[in-house]
């Protein structure tokens, strides 16, 4: 299963999205570029792939930018 966020402002927008939400599929935004960190695999703690309990921090780091 995939998920996707898309973010519309004002002065851009993004869409954020694969299976964990690791990948930028696309970016529009006055004079700026955002960069992809890491090397986009997933946290994998055996039972389970992706962020767990992170979502928070995801979010939280979203709303700063």
């Amino acid at each position: 299963m995939e998920v996707s966020l898309s973010v519309i402002g004002e002065k851009g927008s993004i869409n954020i999205g694969g299976e964990y939400m690791n990948k930028l599929n696309y970016q529009s935004i006055d004079q700026y570029r955002l960069e992809v960190a890491g090397d986009g695999n997933a946290n994998d703690y055996g039972f389970y792939k992706g962020s767990m309990s992170n979502h928070d921090k995801i979010y939280a780091n979203l709303v700063r930018r």
